[in-house]
């Protein structure tokens, strides 16, 4: 298939990223911090890696803003900037609007 002949920089180009939405993603976080908050989130001398009480008061602060980052159901974030053909396979190409960048 496509996947050995396509670079990460082209992925992206290519592949449309949408979000889980708002409880999937709670759910989710929560499940992280609750790992991570026992014997699995120790360094190997034991050591914690996460403060149990700032990371209670931090989720607890940020929890309301899971939110504000999830996509808006009906708007179209996504234009066909073109296509490709890799490995015989048809590609199109995408162009974000979410942001300038990927970390927006």
């Amino acid at each position: 298939m496509v996947d050995g002949k396509i670079s990460k920089k082209e992925l992206s180009l290519y592949c449309r990223r949408g979000t889980r939405g708002e409880v999937a993603t709670i759910t989710l976080i929560e499940q992280l911090l609750e790992k991570l908050g026992g014997n699995n989130g120790r360094d190997l001398m034991g050591v914690p890696l996460l403060e149990q009480v700032r990371m209670e008061h931090i989720w607890r602060v940020q929890r309301s803003h899971v939110k504000c980052i999830q996509e808006v159901p009906g708007v179209q974030l996504y234009t066909v900037t073109g296509t490709t053909t890799k490995s015989g396979i048809l590609l199109t190409r995408y162009r974000c609007a979410r942001g300038s960048n990927s970390l927006e």
